[in-house]
C-alpha cells in the first residue's frame, strides 16, 4: 500500500492529549499525554491513518490502565475483545496486551508464540518507557527523570478476533510461560557477563605495566602478555555490543 505523505501524527496525538485533558483528571490527564507520545511513536504512519481515533485513545488507555500496579519483575498479561458490543469503535480485533521488565528478545519470542497457536498478528505496538513508581508499585510518572526510574516494556499485539473464552485464556498462559523464559535466559546471560567481567579484571596485567613484577605465567614476553590480555577485551568488547543491540528497539 502506498504511503499516507498528508498524515499529521503530531496533530493525532495532540487531539488524543486535548481529549484526555477533557475527559480525565488532571493527574491521569498527564500521565495520558506522555504515554501518547511514546505508544504511538514508532508505529507505521499507513495504520496510524487507517485507525479510528477513539479507538487509538482507548486502546492506549486500556493499556496505561493496566500499568497502573505493578512490582519490579511482575508480568502484567491480558488478552481481551475491548469495547465489544460499544457500536462504530469497537475495535475488529483481539487485543493481546503486556507490560514487563524491559529486556531483549520480547517481541519476537511473543510474536512467535502468538503465531504457534494460530493468530496473525494485525498490529504490533511496543514503546519501551522509563517509569516511576512509589514503593507500592504504583505509577508515578512516565519518561521522567525521577530518582529510581526503570525502563518497562509495554508489548500490544491486535490478533484476529478470538470470542473463546479457553482460547483467551490460552493466549495468556501461553505467552506468561513465553516471556517468564524470556526473563530466565536474560538473567542468566547478566549472571555470565558479571562473571566474564569478574574473571577479566583479575587477569588485568597491571604489575607489569606499572614497573611491577612481571606475570609469571607469561614467559613468551611482554607482547605475548599484552597480545593475551587485548584479546579478551576484544571478547568482552563484542560480548558487550551484542548485550547493547539487544536492548535497542527493533522496528515493529
Amino acid at each position: 500500500m502506498a504511503a499516507t505523505p498528508s498524515f499529521d501524527r503530531n496533530r493525532l496525538i495532540a487531539t488524543l492529549s486535548d481529549w484526555a485533558k477533557q475527559r480525565l483528571t488532571p493527574a491521569k490527564s498527564g500521565l495520558a499525554q506522555s504515554f501518547f507520545e511514546a505508544y504511538f511513536h514508532r508505529i507505521p504512519s499507513d495504520d496510524l491513518a487507517r485507525s479510528d481515533p477513539e479507538a487509538l485513545y482507548s486502546s492506549a488507555l486500556a493499556h496505561l490502565d493496566l500499568a497502573e500496579q505493578r512490582q519490579p519483575g511482575q508480568l502484567l498479561l491480558r488478552a481481551h475483545n475491548p469495547a465489544e458490543g460499544q457500536g462504530p469503535h469497537a475495535s475488529p480485533f483481539t487485543v493481546v496486551e503486556a507490560v514487563v521488565d524491559d529486556m531483549a528478545f520480547l517481541v519476537d519470542s511473543a510474536s512467535m508464540a502468538l503465531n504457534r497457536l494460530g493468530y496473525t498478528i494485525q498490529l504490533t505496538i511496543h514503546p519501551v518507557v522509563k517509569v516511576s513508581r512509589d514503593e507500592t508499585g504504583h505509577l508515578l510518572a512516565l519518561n521522567h527523570d525521577l530518582a529510581g526510574a526503570t525502563f518497562e516494556s509495554f508489548l500490544c499485539f491486535q490478533i484476529n478476533r478470538e470470542f473463546r473464552t479457553e482460547r483467551l485464556d490460552r493466549i495468556v498462559s501461553e505467552l506468561s510461560r513465553v516471556l517468564s523464559e524470556v526473563a530466565a535466559a536474560g538473567d542468566a546471560w547478566r549472571s555470565k557477563r558479571q562473571r566474564w567481567w569478574a574473571d577479566f579484571l583479575e587477569r588485568l596485567p597491571v604489575k607489569r605495566w606499572f614497573g611491577g613484577e612481571g606475570d609469571e605465567e607469561n614467559e613468551a614476553g611482554p607482547d605475548a602478555a599484552d597480545a593475551q590480555w587485548w584479546g579478551e577485551l576484544a571478547r568482552l568488547q563484542f560480548l558487550r555490543s551484542l548485550d547493547w543491540l539487544k536492548g535497542v528497539p527493533a522496528e515493529d
